[in-house]
């Protein structure tokens, strides 16, 4: 048995024996040790993206194809850079923030 063979069994725990090729995000949290929202993150920041790691259908949530997980994870730093996610299309990296405060200062000027 290779160590990549080895390493990919490993990450399959107990489920090596009836791996399940398609994930809900519970299911990734749990194998992976982390929180369902930090599996979110990763999906909407580019890290995982949508048709290559995980995918959605109408009238289900998303589902993680396992063996891209375990590429994604056992991969380049090169590899794992990230891109723009799903939450971020469209809206422009460095726009400018207003805070309240700016806003006050701005109308006590203009009285």
């Amino acid at each position: 048995m290779s160590a990549r063979s080895t390493r990919t069994a490993a990450l399959a725990g107990s489920d090596a024996a009836r791996p399940e090729e398609y994930l809900t995000v519970a299911e990734v949290a749990a194998r992976l040790k982390l929180n369902p929202k930090t599996v979110r993150n990763r999906m909407y920041d580019g890290t995982w993206r949508r048709g290559e790691h995980w995918f959605s259908r109408s009238g289900i949530g998303p589902r993680f194809r396992w063996s891209s997980l375990v590429r994604w994870l056992e991969g380049d730093a090169d590899e794992q850079g990230r891109g723009d996610g799903l939450a971020y299309v469209g809206i422009p990296r460095n726009r400018p923030r207003h805070s309240r405060i700016d806003a006050e200062r701005i109308a006590a000027v203009q009285h």
